[in-house]
Order: structure tokens, then sequence, then C-alpha cells
């Protein structure tokens, strides 16, 4: 019975780590779709290779 007392959690694992992956690609998705404010770590990154 070892194997039946770890499934649940493994899909609970699963589970947060399936939603934890979502919530990434919702995010990303999203800023793709509208820029975000620029940070002032996006903005020394970008300044540093044109300016």
């Amino acid at each position: 019975g070892g194997l039946y007392a770890v499934f649940p959690l493994l899909y609970r694992f699963l589970l947060s780590l399936s939603r934890a992956i979502f919530e990434k690609l919702r995010k990303s998705i999203f800023m793709t779709a509208s820029p975000p404010p620029a940070s002032p770590f996006l903005r020394s990154f970008q300044g540093g290779s044109e300016e």
C-alpha cells in the first residue's frame, strides 16, 4: 500500500506545478500582449546596449 500513500502527494504536487506553469505562461502572454512599464532593471539593461 506504499504506492497508494504516495499517489495523493504526487497528484497534489503535479497540480500545484501545473498551476504555477499556467500562471507563468499567462503572465508571459499578458506581458507580450501589452508591454509592462519599464522597470529600472529593464531600462538599464536596454540602455546599456543602446546608449
